[in-house]
C-alpha cells in the first residue's frame, strides 16, 4: 500500500468524492512515478481548493 500505484488509485477515489485536499496528498505521493496522470489532477485539486498559485505551478509543470 506504499506504492505509487496505490497512491494514484487512492487519489482518484478521493477526487471522485470531491475530497480534493485528501486527493492532492495521494497524488503528490505518486507524482514522480506517474506525472502524466498526477500533474493534471494536482492542478484540478488545487484549483478546486482555491490555491491558484499551486494550480498554476502544476499547469506549468505539465508543459515541461
Amino acid at each position: 500500500r506504499d506504492t505509487p500505484e496505490w497512491a494514484v488509485t487512492m487519489g482518484e477515489i478521493q477526487f471522485a468524492r470531491k475530497e480534493y485536499a485528501a486527493a492532492a496528498k495521494w497524488f503528490l505521493q505518486g507524482e514522480e512515478a506517474f506525472p502524466e496522470q498526477t500533474l493534471p489532477r494536482l492542478e484540478q485539486c488545487f484549483e478546486a481548493l482555491g490555491d491558484y498559485k499551486l494550480a498554476y505551478h502544476y499547469a506549468c509543470k505539465q508543459r515541461k
